[in-house]
């Protein structure tokens, strides 16, 4: 529960309360008013016994229902506890994760570094037999990561029609 849900239980118990003071009150006024009238000291005296049980038994359920509302605003308060411990170690995860995922782009792109560097030693021709058993996707990523001397060769030695779809992709991609 919300703080704001607490707060409209409190005042629903509080209007609760209220009205049956207000009960009690009238069964007070109605009782000495028919005392009043009544000429007898005993049932007047009755009517006021009925009316101070009366006002026990209500008196006795206020209080319940305020232990009640104190035992709801204590389980409110250990469920917010743990969602806020919750929300505290779903932040730390999502650091964790975070610097993770930069450790891993990092070796990624150092990776991919190295292997272009591999790439441009070898001989065009042995390159190629490697690219043509690559996505075109791939094959993409290292043309852009090589120097303009060794992607234009790779590309020449390509089969047109690879050598055509990448290019479109390439220029797809700059759009």
């Amino acid at each position: 529960m919300t703080k704001n849900n607490s707060q409209s239980l409190q005042l629903t118990v509080f209007n609760y309360c209220l009205l049956i003071i207000s009960f009690l009150l009238c069964v007070l006024i109605l009782g000495s008013m028919s005392g009043c009238k009544k000429s007898k000291k005993s049932e007047s005296s009755e009517t006021e016994a009925d009316t101070l049980k009366a006002i026990d038994s209500l008196a006795i359920l206020i209080e319940t229902k305020q232990n009640e509302l104190q035992e709801l605003d204590s389980i409110i308060k250990i469920r917010e506890d743990s969602l806020s411990q919750r929300e505290t170690a779903l932040t730390i995860c999502e650091q964790s994760i975070s610097k993770i995922n930069k450790k891993i782009d990092l070796t990624l792109k150092d990776n991919n570094a190295k292997l272009v560097e591999l790439y441009e030693a070898m001989e065009t021709s042995k390159v190629v037999l490697i690219i043509n058993k690559l996505s075109d996707e791939r094959v993409i990523k290292l043309l852009l990561s090589m120097k303009k001397r060794s992607s234009s060769r790779i590309l020449e030695a390509l089969p047109p029609d690879r050598t055509a779809r990448i290019t479109k992709s390439i220029m797809g991609k700059e759009k």
